[in-house]
């Protein structure tokens, strides 16, 4: 029987996963902590992350040639919501 799907794993051997996780994971703490300096905001630090590796996925699939464009939409991502804020999961 022929097992098909889309899932891509996340193989922490390749550089380029690993930037990718542990910069989404950097620049959420960071957004949060800027946030609110005395509480820390658990849904803001998910949907923080969430948009910002799920910018990197989107560009992972797009060229998956060249990961430094995956890399390039995590960053502008990072960019857009320093100037509007926390993004809604809705």
């Amino acid at each position: 029987m022929t097992k098909s799907g889309l899932g891509r794993p996340i193989v922490w051997s390749v550089p380029s996963n690993r930037f990718a996780v542990l910069a989404a994971l950097a620049v959420a703490v960071a957004f949060v902590a800027l946030d609110a300096l005395v509480e820390l905001d658990l849904p803001g630090f998910f949907a923080t992350f969430f948009a910002l590796f799920l910018s990197w996925a989107v560009g992972r699939e797009l060229d998956p040639d060249r990961p430094d464009t995956a890399a390039m939409g995590l960053i502008v991502t990072a960019v857009l919501l320093a100037s509007i804020g926390t993004p809604s999961l809705a």
